[in-house]
This record gives C-alpha cells, structure tokens and sequence, in this order.
C-alpha cells in the first residue's frame, strides 16, 4: 500500500511540474497563480497545497527535482589529479543541467530580468547543492583555504552569470562556456 501512495505522489509532482514547465513558455513567473497551475495540471488545490505552501515552494521543488540526478551523483576523487578538476567537473554537471533545462531557465530568469526572486531562490539552491559537493570532498581530507560555504557562493553566483550571460550572447555555445570555465577554474 506504501508504494501505491509513493508512486501516485510522485506522480502528482510530475504532473505539478510539468504543469510549471508548460505554463512558463508562456508567462512569467510572478504572473502565474496557484489557481493557474492546479487548472493545467487538472488537479484540485487542495492536492496541491499538501504538497506546496504555495507556488514558490513549487518552483524551489521543480529546480531541485531537475538537479536531482547531479546532486545524488558521487564524484570519485580518484579521477581527478587536483581539486581544481573536480571542482571543473562539478561546475560541468551543473551547467549540464541547467543545458538540459534550458527552457525552463529562459522562462524564468531571462524572460523576466527583473524577477530577482526566482535567481535568489535559485542561487541559493546551486549553493547548498554545492556546498554538500564540496563538503564530501573534504570527508576525502581535501583542505581548502577558505570555507566551504564561500566557494560554494562564488561558484553558484558564476552559475547564474553564465545563464545570464548566455542569453545576451546567444551565438556562444555550451562548449565555448565549458572552455572559458575550464581556462578560469584550471588556469
């Protein structure tokens, strides 16, 4: 009976953020409402408020379901020769991810530069997501010389700066980001 519960939940969320994701080609965040997000996704508000506090709750939820998959991923230290690597392979995964949703990120950083809302909400998710990365590095005895805490800041604010960045130079590939990334981190 529990996994029949577990597997309508998970259900349900994927209905909620696809439901987010389809909604956002269209309009900007801060015009969307719960009532808009339950009609598409033909789900009463009740189910979604057992779930959600409200549509920012939603969105911090979609954003860490599409980094899931990166956050639960372990990097073997033994591929790489210094931390500088694995830090390069990291920043990669992430901006992998962000690659793989880029509609999503177009809709709601870029379509609407002024809803600092969503790129706080977001920076702030890259950085603790980060900071546990950087934290399982130094279980392996990796000292860094300053804390985990403002790498994973500084890391997670060039994240966002690339998305930026990106949307205003829109003939600059994925690759060219990944080089200039590697020269910056590496070099």
């Amino acid at each position: 009976m529990s996994n029949k519960i577990d597997a309508r939940a998970a259900k349900t969320y994927a209905i909620i953020f696809k439901s987010l994701d389809e909604l956002l080609q269209d309009k900007n965040f801060s015009e969307l409402s719960v009532l808009d997000i339950t009609n598409h996704a033909k789900i009463h508000r009740t189910t979604f408020y057992k779930r959600f506090k409200d549509k920012n709750d939603a969105l911090e939820a979609y954003i860490q379901n599409c980094f899931k998959c990166l956050n639960n991923q372990v990097f073997d230290l033994n591929h790489y020769r210094t931390p500088q690597e694995y830090y390069l392979s990291l920043l990669g995964g992430f901006f992998d991810v962000i690659y793989e949703n880029k509609s999503l990120y177009n809709s709601l950083i870029l379509k609407d530069e002024k809803n600092y809302d969503i790129v706080i909400v977001l920076m702030h998710l890259l950085r603790q997501m980060i900071n546990d990365k950087i934290k399982e590095v130094e279980n392996f005895g990796i000292i860094h010389r300053t804390s985990s805490e403002l790498l994973a800041a500084v890391y997670s604010g060039a994240l966002v700066s690339l998305i930026i960045f990106w949307k205003e130079h829109k003939n600059v590939s994925k690759q060219e980001l990944y080089t200039t990334l590697n020269r910056i981190i590496l070099k």
